[in-house]
Formats: C-alpha cells, structure tokens, sequence
C-alpha cells in the first residue's frame, strides 16, 4: 500500500513539471470567436445559360471560394435545388451552407486546381 501511494506522488509530481507553462500564458494562442458570415440571396438556375456563361460562373465561383475567400459570395452561385456529392448528406443549398459557414477556415487553403466540366461545373 506504501507503494502505491508514493508512485502516485512521484508520478503527480513529474506530471506537473511536465506541464508547459509559456505555451498557455500568449495571448495570441487564444482563438476568437468567429462572426457568422451573411447568407446570400438565392441563386436561381437558368436553363438557357451558355456554356460560356456557365464558365464565367464557375471561374467566378472559385474566385470567391477559394481565392478570395468570401463564402457568402461563393454561396450566391449555388442553387437553393443543389444536389450533394456525398451520400450521407441532404440535398439543397441550406444543407452546405449550414455545415460550412460555421466552420470556414479560408487560412487553411492551398489551391492546386480548377476545372469546368460541361454543364456540371
């Protein structure tokens, strides 16, 4: 029993010194709370977009999303009717810009790519 209470003592001890102490004393390392972006107007789909148009949509698109970023300007290019690419996901603009806009991190993205693909984008 002696035992086990000094190895307990000895291991609370060298926990303690372990901690690092200047880590937790920068002011900087504190994240802030982020302010929720404003959701844009609807975009409604025009069926008799050129192909053209839908590139320059895209292209701009990206630029919003990813270069930019600004993802309220980015969302104004999706459709309230879109279809998610990922199974466990509903459909619909709502459904993207509720996951998304909480949690947008623009310091995080490295763009390697864009490419449109006729009609889907």
């Amino acid at each position: 029993m002696r035992f086990a209470f000094l190895s307990s003592k000895i291991a609370t001890s060298i926990s303690i010194l372990a901690v690092p102490t200047g880590l937790h004393a920068r002011v900087d390392v504190l994240v802030e709370p982020r302010a929720t972006p404003a959701k844009p107007a609807l975009c409604v789909r025009d069926p008799s977009t050129t192909k053209e148009q839908n590139e320059a949509q895209f292209d701009a698109f990206v630029q919003a999303l990813i270069y930019k970023p600004d993802i309220t300007e980015a969302f104004s290019y999706i459709a309230q009717d879109y279809v998610n690419h990922s199974v466990s996901g509903s459909n619909g603009f709502d459904t993207g810009w509720n996951a998304l806009s909480l949690t947008w991190d623009p310091s995080s993205i490295t763009p390697l790519d864009a490419t449109f693909r006729y009609p889907q984008g």
